[in-house]
């Protein structure tokens, strides 16, 4: 049987320019980000992500996984996010896959715009065993093994006992990607006061293991300014405590990829560049 291609980043960044017209060779965050997404379990057993609003978090790992899927480096793509929304609207009616598919949908939209011609997209991946989109509700006693791509969305919204439960599934061979805003947590039973559950699990895999886990981050928001000025409410709420007679404007420096540590990244991805 003959050996699949192994997929190169020239080979995804002209998919994902096409496909969402996303340019990682103009951003480092995103590019970096696409090169640990793309790398073997080896290489990078597990990606952890906090990025803003904007960034292209869930469309680039979504893409990856799907890209790789269609080529066979993977068997399957699983999809998973809380069930929780911003404000609660009650009782939803219908069974459990009709009660979770709301919280669900993002993740299959951004599906659907990589075949958007392709109506049954999901409905043929699911019942062909090649995606799994589900909640953390029923987790206990799943066991995921084999070529998958594991993609938990939202993660800001898991608490610690629910991550530890995610995380907990996966065989070695899966591939694991976390992703998550530390601006935007919508679950009122988190106390806003302590760490994220995924922030701490970034901080336990990369620090207190010797398996390869990246902690990474996002650094611009591509929906524009309006977008970006709305995930900086926190400096404004720090600034009303310290009456400021004349205060200056919040600027989008946060944003920009023109500063000293977006050189660096720069430079560094050159020189792997050059290494490879």
């Amino acid at each position: 049987m003959a050996a699949t291609k192994k997929v190169s980043l020239k080979d995804i960044s002209n998919y994902l320019l096409s496909k969402l017209k996303i340019n990682i060779y103009e951003d480092p965050y995103q590019q970096k980000y696409v090169k640990s997404l793309l790398a073997p379990t080896e290489k990078t057993q597990a990606v952890f992500l906090d990025a803003p609003a904007g960034t292209g978090k869930t469309s680039l790992a979504i893409s990856v996984a799907y890209y790789l899927l269609e080529r066979k480096q993977i068997d399957q793509i699983v999809y998973v996010r809380n069930a929780v929304s911003i404000r609660d609207m009650g009782f939803l009616p219908g069974d459990i896959a009709e009660k979770e598919a709301p919280y669900l949908q993002s993740g299959l939209d951004a599906l659907c715009k990589l075949d958007p011609m392709n109506k049954k997209l999901t409905e043929t991946l699911i019942s062909n065993h090649q995606l799994i989109i589900t909640s953390t509700a029923f987790l206990r006693g799943t066991d995921w093994n084999g070529k998958k791509f594991l993609i938990i969305d939202e993660a800001q919204n898991l608490d610690l006992t629910e991550m530890q439960t995610v995380l907990t599934r996966p065989h070695d061979e899966t591939k694991v990607v976390v992703i998550g805003s530390s601006l935007q947590c919508d679950n009122r039973l988190i106390d806003e006061n302590s760490p994220l559950a995924f922030q701490l699990y970034a901080e336990h895999f990369t620090r207190y293991t010797d398996l390869k886990v990246e902690s990474l981050k996002l650094k611009r928001n591509y929906r524009g300014k309006f977008s970006q000025y709305a995930d900086m409410i926190d400096q404004t709420i720090d600034r009303l405590g310290t009456n400021e007679k004349n205060p200056k404007k919040l600027t989008l420096d946060q944003f920009s990829l023109k500063d000293e540590e977006s050189a660096k990244l720069w430079e560094e991805l050159g020189a792997e560049s050059l290494r490879q």
